[in-house]
């Protein structure tokens, strides 16, 4: 693996957790559990082990940080045509009837959630998803519903645009414009999730 543990950024939910490389890419994700079988593990073995990709088709620079108080990471890429943010998060909340300092029963959906907007100018972007079973030792098996794509480790991936499979992982390629906002989910459960 080239990029360096120092340049990940973590997101979790209290359950599993999610490293973000500074280019964007979701390298090593695990849902449910912090020592469950990751959906996404190249930082461990390289491409084999599978991610998420999105970003720039141009060259760029990126500036990152954290929402105050919170694990919600922000990307900030400039380009040479504009800027575009992607906001990670994994969403959390308390059960029922459970106490303001109440740490114990937090609920989580096993959500990875990316908000993709447009700060200005137009940034063609493209996108790769490649989830892996087994601890990176299978790629899993993809097949599009029309509303998502869904994996036989019974994992989906939702956007609000379209992505296409080739073999054992999707791509897209998308322009986003200043003030325009897309999204992508992947759910540890996809038939769990439905889409706002």
């Amino acid at each position: 693996m080239d990029t360096p543990i120092a340049d990940y950024a973590v997101v979790g939910d209290c359950h599993g957790a999610a490293l973000v490389a500074r280019d964007g890419s979701l390298d090593w994700a695990c849902f449910g559990r912090f020592d469950a079988n990751p959906r996404f593990c190249r930082l461990l073995n390289g491409a084999p082990g599978g991610s998420l990709e999105l970003r720039p088709v141009s060259a760029f620079t990126v500036r990152r940080r954290y929402l105050p108080d919170t694990t919600i990471l922000q990307t900030t890429f400039q380009t040479s045509r504009g800027r575009v943010r992607l906001t990670d998060f994994m969403p959390v909340g308390r059960a029922a009837r459970a106490g303001v300092h109440d740490y114990v029963n937090l609920r989580a959906p096993h959500w990875f959630v990316r908000v993709i907007e447009g700060l200005g100018g137009d940034v063609p972007l493209r996108g790769r998803y490649a989830p892996t079973a087994s601890f990176g030792r299978r790629a899993c098996t993809l097949e599009n519903r029309g509303d998502r794509i869904d994996d036989d480790a019974g994992g989906a991936l939702f956007s609000s645009v379209p992505w296409r499979i080739d073999g054992d992982s999707a791509s897209t390629g998308f322009t986003v414009r200043d003030h325009q906002v897309e999204y992508l989910v992947i759910a540890a459960d996809g038939d769990a999730w439905r889409p706002p």
